[in-house]
């Protein structure tokens, strides 16, 4: 009996592994839908990220259909039409109506240490105070800090709407762009952004100032829906979780803008890979 057990143990790890490497085949078979929407944190090419995210969730044994949205009126529009498994969307979108939609937070990206950023508020020299912007005009991206958009942006800083308006634009680039044109009186972007407009043109960003902050800001979330079963959740967190261990997740956070995708505590504790899962079963069949 005792030369039978470790039998027993080796066969079951077996039949267990095959059946979670079956389902992760039937994922890939039946892709779970993966929204996206982050106003400030993107590439400029979301095709390319469609694509890098597909293959790279997929490599980790988890299929994944990738959808990305440049407008918060076409995500929610697409929302309502088909409600995807998981989704990234702005920190407030946890507070708002969500068409009766559950999520739960999976994982928060992770940038120079910090789950959360502050948005700069750039202005030429000769604008001294928030004082001279209460008639001005502000280049931003919306969506930003809540779903109010222009109105949010102007209560942040805490500008009249009737006097103050917010000039919408795709990319804090563009919002760089129409301040050092002179087509707007300021411009409110991520640090990222700036930094990264004065390496590649400094002439932009020559002369510009920062007038104030917006308060912390947490980064987009990467949330599971009603539609996810315990499993999907399981594995989809174990996958976001490796991203930042091999070359080709580091490039697709770098992509983003983020250096790692920290997965929840209570989440990563139920999180276990395909081995792990069938070595755990071994180790209770052969007590």
């Amino acid at each position: 009996m005792a030369g039978i057990r470790p039998i027993l143990r080796h066969l079951t790890a077996l039949v267990l592994f095959a059946l979670v490497a079956g389902g992760n085949a039937l994922a890939q078979d039946t892709p779970a839908l993966f929204y996206f929407y982050s106003p400030d944190w993107r590439p400029g090419n979301l095709n390319l990220l469609a694509e890098s995210m597909e293959k790279i969730i997929a490599e980790e044994g988890v299929g994944v259909r990738f959808q990305a949205f440049a407008r918060y009126e076409d995500f929610v529009e697409r929302l309502e039409i088909e409600r995807p498994e998981f989704l990234v969307a702005p920190s407030w979108f946890e507070k708002v109506d969500r068409l009766g939609m559950d999520i739960e937070l999976l994982a928060r990206p992770v940038r120079n240490g910090k789950t959360s950023y502050r948005k700069a508020l750039m202005t030429a020299p000769e604008v001294e105070s928030l004082e001279n912007l209460s008639h001005g005009s502000i280049a931003a991206t919306v969506h930003t800090m809540g779903p109010g958009g222009d109105r949010t942006v102007l209560e942040v800083f805490n500008l009249d709407p009737t006097t103050a308006k917010v000039i919408p634009v795709p990319k804090d680039i563009d919002a760089l762009l129409a301040l050092s044109f002179g087509q707007v009186d300021a411009a409110l972007v991520t640090s990222a952004q700036f930094e990264m407009v004065t390496r590649i043109n400094p002439n932009i960003t020559k002369g510009l100032q920062v007038l104030a902050f917006s308060p912390e800001i947490d980064f987009p979330g990467v949330y599971a829906t009603n539609k996810a079963s315990e499993d999907m959740r399981r594995g989809f967190a174990h996958a976001l979780g490796r991203l930042n261990k091999h070359e080709a997740g580091r490039h697709l956070l770098e992509q983003l803008g983020y250096e790692e995708l920290r997965v929840k505590l209570s989440v990563r504790r139920m999180t276990r890979s395909p081995a792990e899962e069938a070595s755990k079963g071994a180790g209770e069949a052969g007590r």
